[in-house]
């Protein structure tokens, strides 16, 4: 019996370890023993080894099979591993929200993420093969070649960086991490970019809401502290004019109106705590509207007064609103508030009937300085107003706290308004039903 017999069956035992599995190559290679056994040897079609050199050459036959099953088999599970493990890491790196990429000894990009295709705009399959250089431009690839160097030769670098993109800055936190084989050397580097604009970002909305609000506490503390300073000083001289009951009124009304200040403004910052932990509520229940606009803006009076802002309300009667009064009395406060600061010594017109879907709506119309079209999204956000700080004041809070309440009660505001003509504000609220119960609603 040549070897040369032995070819065929080998190659489907091995096809059957490389295709199916173990189990099947060696059944395989024990039958592929019988068949050459059967078929090959003398006498044809009898079953049974008839020389002890045909069954030391099918032993050997089975034993080379059942060892090449075992190896083409365990080889295929482990490509199989490594290929699951590779697409696994691949959906991993491709779901992170950072830009990542990996450069090899020879500078040129072997791998990156799909957000680091999206932000430069090309496909990953045309990036990968590039040079670094090809892929940044010479201007840029100058600019941080020696941080290639020293990645590629086992230096770590991180650094801040910025670009601007579709008329947006961003700023990135950059690293460049170097990648060592098992014996020490650099084979590559990995490079990660984060978008950390969000983070500055509110680091500088942190450091103006700290001046502005710094500010604008200060200034009521401080017109309490000279009254009182000088109460004590004509109380210290026995001055006549102390203890003027004229005097002493309007010094108690001035430290009255300071103390109302200070309270709003501490009442606002409380408010973007609750709004910042999801504890800003509502309690919902039958409200009526006309009443609790009229009692707002009268408490309002002394502050109308002084800006030199004579009010108008028309207000339609009858009008239930399911609804938090405290927290829709704020927002009336904070949008007459607005309209006396901004129109100062202009008259104010306050409106409110119900409309043909279900709902309430106020508007409160001053006749002030007006806003501009590209300000009217904006002034809605945290410590945002139509004017510098230094024009008005306040935090900033205002209308963004307004705009949570009204949301929180499903209600809707916005502003129409023509620059240098004023402002109206209009705010919705839903009607009432018969069957309003009270609930409470958290942001």
């Amino acid at each position: 019996m040549e070897w040369s017999m032995f070819l065929i069956p080998v190659s489907f035992v091995i096809l059957g370890a490389l295709y199916v599995d173990l189990t099947t190559a060696l059944i395989t290679s024990f039958m592929s023993a019988v068949a050459i056994d059967f078929f090959f040897v003398e006498p044809y079609f009898h079953f049974g080894f008839q020389q002890k050199q045909d069954l030391f050459r099918s032993a050997i036959f089975l034993l080379v099979s059942a060892l090449l099953s075992i190896l083409v088999s365990t080889t295929r599970q482990a490509l199989e591993r490594a290929e699951a493990a590779t697409s696994r890491l691949r959906l991993l790196i491709d779901s992170l929200p950072s830009l990542v990429g990996y450069v090899g000894t020879d500078r040129k990009v072997k791998m990156v993420n799909q957000t680091f295709s999206k932000w430069v705009g090309i496909p990953v399959e045309k990036i990968t093969g590039r040079g670094v250089r090809e892929l940044t431009g010479n201007e840029v690839y100058i600019q941080v070649v020696e941080r290639i160097d020293g990645a590629l030769k086992g230096h770590p670098a991180r650094y801040d960086s910025s670009e601007l993109k579709n008329g947006k800055l961003h700023h990135f936190d950059i690293q460049y991490l170097p990648d060592f084989d098992s014996t020490g050397r650099v084979r590559g580097y990995f490079y990660c970019a984060h978008d950390v604009t969000n983070q500055v970002d509110a680091i500088h909305i942190r450091e103006e809401f700290l001046s502005v609000a710094s500010h604008e506490l200060r200034t009521p503390i401080t017109s309490m502290k000279l009254n009182l300073q000088i109460f004590k000083r004509n109380l210290e001289g026995k001055a006549p004019s102390a203890l003027d009951p004229d005097r002493i009124l309007k010094m108690v009304n001035q430290t009255d109106q300071q103390l109302s200040r200070l309270s709003r403004l501490v009442e606002d910052m409380l408010d973007i705590s609750r709004i910042n932990t999801g504890q800003l509520s509502v309690r919902s229940e039958s409200v009526d509207l006309a009443t609790l606009i009229r009692d707002s803006v009268g408490r309002l009076d002394p502050q109308l007064m002084r800006a030199g802002c004579q009010v108008t309300q028309r207000l339609e009667d009858g009008v239930f609103v399911s609804g938090d009064p405290v927290r829709i009395e704020q927002v009336i406060t904070n949008l007459m508030t607005n309209a006396y600061r901004y129109g100062a010594g202009n008259p104010i017109l306050v409106l409110m009937d119900q409309t043909a879907d279900g709902y309430a709506e106020i508007r409160v119309v001053d006749h002030g300085i007006g806003i501009a079209p590209e300000n009217q999204e904006r002034i809605f956000d945290r410590f945002e107003r139509a004017v510098g700080p230094n024009e008005v004041s306040g935090l900033g809070l205002g209308l963004f706290i307004v705009k949570k309440i009204v949301g929180l009660h499903r209600g809707a505001i916005r502003v129409e308004s023509t620059e240098g003509k004023g402002a109206t504000f209009l705010v919705k609220f839903p009607i009432a039903t018969a069957s309003c119960a009270l609930t409470k609603i958290s942001a």
